[in-house]
């Protein structure tokens, strides 16, 4: 059987395909938002999700400070907002604002929403598991809050993919849009 060797350091687009999010915090008195890739569910009662966060973010430290953060889900017209949230950094300042980010107040957390965004999961965080190396963090945070736009979500609870395509992230400056829906 014929096969490539991939890189290790890119061994992760293999499954780097799932929806990216926004994380959106706050310090008390600007808001932030990063870009993260690398955010899945980790359970359903409670809803809880895992993400990788590197601990010289921003949004890292936010999120440390008030416990708080806000899932962002952008749909594909999001997508200049998302490489403002991917490309600059929080420790510049604003970037929101000056990029036309509107804010929305959550419900349960002090972390605001994206109004660019289609859906937004407020949660606190749960743990930070440590491992022994130095570099990115993984956070382990639980839904307290959930909303999205009308129509969105079906009766089943599934997001309608035709009218909302979630952006999802190949790596550098690539994404792509969910494709065929198939049922076995």
């Amino acid at each position: 059987m014929d096969f490539v060797d991939i890189p290790l350091n890119k061994a992760t687009r293999l499954l780097n395909h799932g929806p990216l999010v926004l994380v959106s915090t706050t310090d008390g008195q600007t808001a932030n938002a990063c870009a993260v890739a690398w955010c899945a569910p980790a359970g359903r009662d409670p809803a809880r999700f895992v993400m990788i966060l590197g601990q010289g973010h921003k949004t890292y430290q936010d999120l440390k400070a008030t416990g708080d953060c806000v899932l962002n889900l952008p749909t594909a017209d999001a997508l200049e907002q998302v490489m403002v949230c991917g490309k600059k950094s929080g420790h510049d300042g604003d970037k929101l604002g000056p990029a036309g980010i509107e804010l929305l107040p959550s419900q349960k957390v002090q972390s605001p929403r994206l109004a660019c965004c289609s859906a937004w999961i407020e949660t606190r965080l749960w743990a930070e598991p440590k491992w022994d190396e130095a570099g990115p963090s993984l956070l382990v945070v639980e839904a307290v809050a959930a909303s999205c736009r009308p129509g969105l979500m079906s009766e089943e609870h599934f997001v309608d993919l035709a009218r909302f395509p979630t952006l999802h992230h190949l790596g550098s400056n690539r994404f792509v849009l969910p494709g065929e829906e198939i049922q076995a």
